[in-house]
């Protein structure tokens, strides 16, 4: 059948009519597993795009997770440099508002924090606590006769003397207010606070620096009160105590030492 179909389209011309349409041209058989295997390699070939493109984009996330993480590390590290700084900043002025800018001792801000926590720990320890107030004497007139700047270089000088006699790390030496001084003793009967006292006294008055209209040299008068805290005691008391002495002293002449032994207990 094949034979006798060939015979009669190579005699009618068929053959040489689809040689003629053909000729040149290249005849390719697609088959069931032809298609099988495209797909396959289709698939396997996207699939493997997939996969370039997520390792691209994963590793690319992480570069910039490794930026970022770097990035906040810098930027964390510049954040405590800064916290550090203004803490510091913050110290610096701390410490500079409990100083007096002329005198470089404690002002009376240190001197009412200092006092308020020294007396607490006397009351829990009951252990006496002293106060000695420092009043130049004349110091208008010293100022009225040498000028202002002279009178704060006299300031001056006398808070270093007290600060040299008064030396202990629990002392607390600070400028009441004008030329008043103030001295903190913990642990401190009135005896030991009078002798410290008589001390300053001394050397300010060994100074020797001439008070032209007061006719003599500068001198300073003192007040002293110690007590041993308790509870039914105020603070304040202890502080009234020693500026009455001292008072007493600026109207018993001047350049004295007084204590105070009146109500308030004496340690």
């Amino acid at each position: 059948m094949i034979n006798s179909g060939l015979k009669e389209i190579t005699d009618n011309g068929t053959i040489d009519k689809i040689m003629d349409t053909w000729q040149g041209k290249r005849v390719i058989y697609l088959t069931e597993d032809y298609f099988q295997i495209f797909y396959l390699r289709s698939a396997i070939v996207f699939l493997l795009l997939v996969a370039l493109v997520a390792i691209y984009f994963v590793r690319k996330y992480q570069k910039l997770s490794k930026e970022l993480e770097v990035s906040v590390k810098n930027r964390t590290k510049e954040l405590h440099q800064a916290n550090e700084r203004l803490k510091a900043a913050n110290l610096k002025l701390e410490r500079m508002s409990m100083i007096d800018c002329l005198t470089s001792i404690e002002n009376r801000r240190a001197f009412d924090i200092a006092y308020n926590q020294t007396w607490k720990v006397c009351l829990r320890e009951n252990i006496p606590l002293a106060l000695i107030m420092i009043d130049i004497d004349n110091f208008k007139l010293y100022n009225d006769t040498y000028g202002h700047l002279s009178g704060d270089k006299i300031l001056t000088i006398v808070a270093e003397v007290i600060k040299n006699v008064a030396k202990r790390s629990s002392d607390i030496t600070a400028r009441f207010g004008g030329e008043e001084f103030v001295v903190m003793l913990m642990n401190t009967t009135l005896k030991g606070a009078e002798y410290v006292a008589e001390e300053i006294r001394t050397r300010i008055e060994g100074l020797g620096i001439e008070n032209e209209k007061a006719k003599n040299v500068l001198t300073a008068s003192l007040g002293v009160a110690s007590v041993v805290p308790d509870n039914n005691m105020l603070q304040n008391e202890l502080i009234d105590a020693a500026d009455k002495a001292l008072y007493k002293a600026k109207k018993g002449g001047r350049n004295k030492v007084m204590v105070w032994e009146k109500s308030i207990k004496i340690a």
